[in-house]
């Protein structure tokens, strides 16, 4: 399908680029929480048996870090692969090329190669594809400081449009006429706020109660040191995933 208008990545044109990007940050990634983990366990050994509750915090601020790099890589390799079209007729068009993967690990390594693929051929012969979602109305977008979240009519995936695009605030603009009154409000404002605030006094409550259990204290049983410090963990995957609900705002 021919297209008037393209907006897409800078980065569409380079060669590998997308699979570099991904790869290389993910093993960034590992390697920074590797370094921490080995680093931080060198740092405590001298403590002897005080050491257990500062290894508690040291592994939950580096699966806090790591769990912020993640999502971060996660919105800028939505952003390099979602690219929007305008067609002759003025119509809009959006395409994630992301070929997702089927939950084991050569099939992510597979899915980078075939998206990568994708995107090379649509730097090659910058039209339309055929898997493009046509835009006809907005449900509701919702603009953060370097991208805008965009949610289309009906249920289905949320799309990211990058601030560092070529006229992004021109589709911002276009994209403007299709929505309803919901145009830069965050719809589901409230949404997330009493599983932030359940999440986060569960993980106090565990992290003091695994203080508690430290030989070092003795307050209460040794044998529940080991629950209250799983406990802690869940509590704080739970924190984070109530905070990116509530930010994301659709």
């Amino acid at each position: 399908m021919e297209k008037r208008r393209m907006w897409a990545s800078p980065h569409l044109g380079k060669k590998g680029h997308y699979i570099r990007f991904l790869l290389g940050s993910i093993g960034g990634i590992l390697l920074l929480g590797l370094l921490l983990s080995v680093g931080g366990a060198m740092v405590l050994m001298p403590l002897g048996t005080n050491k257990a509750l500062p290894s508690l915090f040291l592994c939950l601020g580096t699966a806090l870090l790591m769990g912020v790099l993640a999502l971060n890589l996660g919105r800028k390799s939505a952003m390099e692969c979602t690219l929007f079209f305008e067609d002759l007729q003025g119509e809009l068009y959006v395409f994630d090329a992301r070929a997702f993967a089927s939950g084991k690990v050569l099939g992510f390594f597979q899915g980078a190669r075939t998206t990568q693929r994708i995107l090379s051929s649509l730097a090659q012969n910058p039209s339309i594809p055929l898997g493009a979602r046509k835009i006809t109305r907005v449900e509701a977008i919702v603009p953060h400081r370097t991208y805008f979240l965009l949610r289309l009519q009906g249920h289905g995936p949320v799309y990211l449009l990058s601030r560092r695009l070529e006229g992004a605030e021109e589709l911002a603009g276009l994209l403007q006429r299709k929505t309803s009154s919901s145009w830069g409000q965050n719809t589901r404002e409230k949404k997330g706020l009493w599983g932030i605030l359940g999440s986060g006094t569960a993980l106090l409550l565990f992290c003091l109660l695994a203080y508690l259990c430290h030989p070092a204290v003795g307050a209460l049983p040794l044998f529940l040191y080991a629950p209250c410090v799983l406990l802690a963990f869940g509590a704080f995957s739970l924190l984070v995933y109530f905070f990116v609900l509530h930010h994301r705002g659709l």
